[in-house]
């Protein structure tokens, strides 16, 4: 089986002038991002999480009406930056 190509991007969460921003398939065959300027890095929820300014203590409800509405909107924006992403 083939994996995914790693793709590289600019940070979307600080000025950056270089790709130092992953979007690649995990071992768990999850689909994860990392900042090797030290930004983070995790799943797609985790992304959108940190795209919204949002924590741990953030009530769920602020942001959607279900987990599954919040994973799929996480999904949608995480697959956007992958698609601005440039293979590497």
């Amino acid at each position: 089986m083939a994996t995914a190509p790693k793709k590289s991007a600019r940070c979307p969460f600080h000025e950056d002038s270089s790709a130092s921003f992953s979007l690649y398939v995990g071992d768990d065959g999850e689909e994860r991002w990392k900042c090797f300027a030290g930004c983070g890095q995790g799943d797609a929820i985790d992304f959108l999480a940190k795209h919204r300014g949002l924590n741990n203590a953030t009530p769920a409800g602020n942001t959607s009406a279900s987990p599954m509405s919040a994973a799929t909107r996480a999904a949608v924006e995480f697959q956007s930056v992958s698609i601005r992403a440039t293979a590497v």
